[in-house]
């Protein structure tokens, strides 16, 4: 097809000759007679340079073509010849690695077959080349299978296409390890049971190297550290895919960000299984979480992300979600802050939206274990606005309680932080870390309801002018209210001060009054103040 667009355009040409009363046939010197000749006798080499001058007719054509004329030109025409690519189709390894090395930007090699790894092959620097697995298995036979210095994108116009069987021993990336720039791009395709004894069981990223994964899976794959992916020195951009089921012996199942850069724009990071930090693991470097989900790993800490002390800053963005992810340790789960370095930042380019779930956990919780000026971030108790949220940092931490869950989400222009996920009471949908938290948001005609039992051992007081109910039965069950009494508290002890008109309806509250004072108990008095309407 491409000869007869071709052929046409040529046609096109010499009527345009025609029209200018230019015929070939006409002043043909001895000199034009012997170009021919040559061009009949011309070496390989020499009709490379006659496709050429043919290439730029075609480039000149286009170029000077106007709208309506462009659209007569055939597809091709349109596009720069590097890009037009060729396709080979491989069934062994020499032939695969054959093609990478006869090939030219933008050609694709297809999987005719199932291939078996002789030895591991290196993509040169100058090398541009994709591999359609086609539904075949590339298998490594316990080698390393590629180590990356060009470009390389892995594809699969099939279904079920595999990288496996890689295994790196101490060298990491058991499937590819990207050195010195190269660029790996996944569109699609499964890597799966590829491994290091240490770091990057399918992919490691070193010297400067780029993973842009777009779509397709990294399962199954085993390492030390970073059994699905590990990045040293280098940026890996998850825009899409799957990475699940890895495990790692120590760290970072899913992904082991040693250094450089991981950003998550989309895909989902779920079923790892590691020591520390079973989705992702950080040590030192950037991670920005813009999208995507990381969901349902299992680790001892940090099952979600693990931010160890020292690494550089995680920024959260986007709609990313971050939740689900179960420690053994208790609730420190999902991302767990290590140490007093590491930061956390809501980005100032890309805001966090209203479809953002997300818990952190910080290990230390006040300024006496952060140490004097110590910056984690800032008042991760506070309620922020999108004016002041690029200051997300915890400072000093006197408020902030260590393994405990507090959720970072938006509601409205407001980023609403330091909510334990097993809060205390709730109206709606919207749950409070404290029923004084609730009281002061409280309307007339709502219910706050409280989801666990209380204990205080000060006044609760209740002066917001509003009628509503506080029912401590979620449906599930009742809860109480206990009044811890300390010594010299038994009598005349404001217990719940209700005033400024409000009108309170208490449903289903168990009365506990427990502490130091075998005497503690409860009593009304001062009824002249009840009489009055005060509504105690």
């Amino acid at each position: 097809e491409d000869g007869e667009n071709a052929s046409e355009i040529n046609e096109e040409l010499e009527e345009e000759a025609e029209e200018e009363n230019v015929s070939e046939n006409d002043n043909v010197s001895k000199s034009d007679t012997e170009e021919v000749g040559e061009v009949e006798e011309a070496s390989p080499s020499d009709a490379d340079e006659v496709e050429e001058e043919t290439e730029t007719e075609i480039e000149e054509k286009v170029e000077e073509a106007s709208p309506s004329e462009i659209e007569k030109l055939p597809m091709f025409a349109m596009m720069p010849m590097n890009m037009l690519g060729t396709s080979a189709t491989v069934t062994t390894w020499a032939d695969l690695t054959a093609s990478i090395v006869s090939s030219s930007a933008g050609d694709v090699i297809t999987l005719g077959d199932n291939i078996t790894v002789d030895s591991t092959y290196t993509v040169p620097s100058d090398k541009d080349v994709t591999i359609d697995l086609n539904g075949h298995t590339i298998d490594g036979d316990s080698k390393q299978i590629f180590r990356l210095n060009g470009k390389l994108t892995i594809d699969d116009s099939g279904t079920g296409g595999t990288i496996t069987g890689g295994d790196a021993g101490t060298s990491g990336g058991g499937a590819i390890k990207i050195l010195d720039n190269g660029i790996l791009t996944l569109d699609d395709g499964i890597f799966t049971g590829n491994s290091a004894t240490y770091d990057g069981g399918a992919i490691d990223i070193r010297s400067g190297g780029t993973f842009i994964m777009n779509g397709g899976k990294i399962i199954g794959n085993t390492a030390s550290g970073g059994a699905g992916i590990s990045i040293f020195v280098g940026t890996f951009e998850m825009n899409g895919g799957e990475i699940s089921g890895n495990a790692a012996t120590s760290w970072g199942a899913g992904i082991g960000v040693f250094g450089g850069t991981f950003t998550m724009n989309d895909g989902k990071i779920s079923g790892n299984t590691a020591n520390e930090g079973a989705g992702i693991y950080g040590q030192t470097g950037n991670i920005f979480l813009y999208g995507g989900e990381i969901v349902n790993n299992s680790a001892d800490k940090g099952a979600g992300v693990y931010v160890n002390g020292g690494f550089g800053k995680v920024y959260l963005g986007g709609e990313v979600v971050v939740k689900d992810n179960s420690s053994s340790s208790g609730d420190i789960g999902n991302i767990y802050i290590l140490g007093y370095t590491s930061k956390l930042e809501i980005s100032s380019t890309n805001p966090l939206t209203s479809g953002a779930e997300i818990y952190v956990t910080v290990e230390y919780d006040n300024a006496s274990e952060w140490g004097a000026g110590k910056n984690v971030g800032q008042y991760f108790n506070s309620t922020m606005t999108d004016s002041n949220y690029q200051y997300f940092y915890f400072t000093n931490c006197g408020s902030v309680e260590k393994n405990v869950v507090y959720s970072v989400t938006k509601s409205g222009s407001n980023y609403i932080t330091a909510l334990p996920s097993s809060s205390v009471c709730k109206i709606g949908t919207t749950e409070y870390a404290t029923l004084q938290d609730a009281l002061s948001a409280v309307t007339s005609g709502q219910t706050i309801v409280v989801l666990q039992d209380v204990t205080y051992g000060t006044p609760l007081t209740i002066n917001n002018g509003k009628t509503f109910t506080i029912d401590f039965d979620d449906s599930s069950s009742t809860h109480t209210f206990k009044w811890d009494v300390t010594v010299g508290q038994a009598y005349q002890q404001d217990i719940i001060i209700i005033e400024g008109n409000s009108n309170v309806t208490v449903k289903n509250m168990e009365f506990l009054v427990g502490g130091t004072d075998e005497q503690g108990g409860l009593r009304w008095y001062d009824l002249h103040d009840v009489q009055q309407g005060k509504g105690y």
